[in-house]
């Protein structure tokens, strides 16, 4: 020891690179950044490891809506999103690809069940939460427990409990996921794989994960394509059910205003506009617009955009604003369903006082409203 004692004081630099080197091992073993050291409930398996690319079909039934079931089918694989292109939190690589879904609510009659295409994010989500279903705590069954648990029959031998069946790819039978009661902690539920002979609590909240009885949980949100995004917007026009209104056009690497005045944009401000109007997503569906609607803020907005992968192919997205319902809140109609969609804007209000609000410096130069 006084050796080594004696060969630090002769050379410092190697005592303050050890010393460096011992802070950096605390914190990594501190931290976990990259989830190296994993023990308890983050190193158990799966109960059920399965990802998008292993699943075509999901039914979910819940006494929430009269145990008729909502259904999710797999679509498309959807290409790698850009960062850009996420919202909320990105889905890690380990969640496996994206598809496209689409969405019914099977209900008794079938001519009153409704289909829509399904929120990509949503599904995605649920497909994380579903990994965090493990096997590190597990409960005998009994028919006691069951009852306990929320997960025993009724008297017409049915389960009244949430039900998530997953039909994997080339499987007629489904992995049934049986959802009981939430414990003292609203983030861990009771959890059945099947009919396995052990109830699993687990740190995650599937009822949450699937809308919590909410039918429209996992419709589609978006208003705009998800191939539409603000940094492809190449020109926005907006004509106001009042009069007026107001051109905005990407020329020569710069927004130009061309209605109601002819000068230079201010980037910034065009720039926040657009990722709030492309990030647009619906937090209710009306089924009419609301009574109190401000319709003196209703406009036609146009949308100019080109593709990803090909910079002169142009297209154009036409969407009717209803008008505003609140302070920051709009009721839209989406064109390609006539879907009403209630969404809020922070800076669609912006376009009522472009000149104000959008329009670089002074000078400019007045041109007529279009007609």
């Amino acid at each position: 020891m006084k050796s080594l004692l004696a060969q630090l004081k002769a050379a410092p630099g190697l005592a303050i690179f050890l010393l460096n080197a011992g802070l950096v091992i605390v914190l990594i073993l501190q931290l976990n950044p990259f989830n190296i050291f994993q023990t308890g409930y983050a190193a158990a398996d799966p109960v059920l490891e399965v990802d998008q690319s292993d699943v075509v079909r999901i039914e979910i039934v819940d006494r929430d809506t009269d145990g008729q079931a909502i259904v999710l089918e797999r679509g498309d694989r959807l290409a790698p999103q850009r960062p850009e292109e996420q919202d909320d939190a990105p889905t890690p690589p380990e969640a496996g690809p994206r598809y496209g879904w689409s969405m019914s609510w099977q209900k008794a009659a079938p001519e009153a069940s409704e289909s829509f295409a399904a929120d990509a994010d949503r599904v995605a989500q649920f497909f994380m939460d579903l990994r965090e279903v493990r096997d590190y705590y597990a409960l005998p069954r009994s028919p006691e427990q069951d009852r306990e648990l929320g997960m025993a029959r009724n008297s017409n031998g049915r389960y009244e409990c949430l039900q998530i069946r997953l039909f994997e790819e080339g499987e007629s039978e489904p992995q049934v996921l049986y959802v009981g009661r939430s414990a003292s902690r609203g983030t861990e539920s009771y959890v059945r794989l099947n009919e396995d002979d052990e109830v699993y609590l687990v740190q995650a909240n599937l009822r949450s994960a699937t809308g919590s009885g909410e039918p429209y949980y996992f419709r589609n949100r978006r208003v705009f394509p998800d191939h539409l995004q603000a940094d492809l917007i190449t020109g926005l026009s907006a004509r106001f059910a009042s009069g007026g209104a107001v051109e905005l056009r990407h020329q020569t690497g710069a927004w130009q205003m061309l209605q109601p005045v002819l000068n230079a944009a201010r980037t910034q401000a065009v720039e926040s506009l657009l990722r709030d109007i492309a990030g647009w997503k619906a937090s209710e569906f009306p089924e009419a617009p609301p009574a109190d609607l401000d319709r003196s803020r209703a406009l036609e907005l146009r949308l100019t955009y080109r593709g990803r992968d090909n910079i002169t192919d142009e297209h154009e997205f036409v969407l009717d604003v209803l008008g505003k319902s609140e302070y920051s809140s709009w009721v839209v109609r989406r064109p390609e369903d006539g879907a009403l969609m209630e969404i809020t804007s922070i800076y669609l209000e912006d376009l009522f006082d472009a000149e104000a609000k959008l329009v670089e410096g002074e000078g400019s130069l007045s041109v007529p409203p279009l007609q």
